[in-house]
């Protein structure tokens, strides 16, 4: 799916940021590429950053939001899980 077809699906102006992360299955190592939508801002790549280095660093891929973001995250997670 183009980025221009997967923000289509989304609300008019929703911020997105792709990563495409290879698997270091023949030569170990890992590699993510970061890629900016149509409407995000440069704090959001900062964001995908943070949490990039921290998966490195710590293992973890997490982001505290405040309880009144937590549902719009939800199709997020659904479809991070497969769903």
């Amino acid at each position: 799916m183009d980025e221009d077809r997967f923000e289509e699906l989304l609300a008019a102006g929703t911020r997105v940021v792709r990563v495409m992360t290879n698997t270091p299955v023949f030569v170990d190592e890992a590699m993510s590429a970061i890629s900016a939508g149509s409407h995000a801002a440069a704090e959001d790549l900062q964001v995908v950053e943070d949490l990039l280095a921290q998966r490195e660093r710590f293992g973890i891929s997490y982001i505290v939001v405040p309880e009144p973001a937590l549902a719009a995250f939800a199709p997020v997670i659904a479809r991070l899980a497969g769903r």
